[in-house]
């Protein structure tokens, strides 16, 4: 595979930005994922005529954090579990037949199947 991709053509990294933290600490989620990432300030640009110039990602300790999309997912299912959530893969799910499941909160994932 391509250096820094992983096995299903996924970015093994993702860039976390403040707004993305301001997010995550509305649920209290900032500081566990921030442990686990790293700092990046800025870049290199490589420019046309072959030299580069640092671009910075903002004002002296500003930065985006570069964290491990796999370590992340980790993370915030292990937050969500410690929560209550239970969390079932390649479940599926009938309204009908769950009536056990009334009054509870039910999560339909990205690819349709609702657990």
């Amino acid at each position: 595979g391509t250096a820094g991709w992983g096995a299903e053509g996924r970015s093994i990294n993702l860039v976390v930005t403040g707004r993305g933290f301001a997010a995550l600490e509305r649920f209290g989620l900032a500081d566990a994922l921030r442990a686990i990432s790293v700092p990046i300030r800025g870049r290199m640009v490589h420019k046309a005529d072959g030299s580069t110039a640092y671009q910075p990602y903002g004002i002296g300790h500003e930065a985006n954090y570069s964290i491990s999309r796999g370590e992340m997912n980790k993370e915030l299912m292990t937050l969500a579990e410690e929560a209550g959530v239970e969390i079932a893969f390649g479940a599926s799910y009938d309204a009908k037949a769950s009536a056990p499941l009334a009054g509870r909160h039910v999560v339909i994932t990205a690819d349709g199947s609702r657990v």
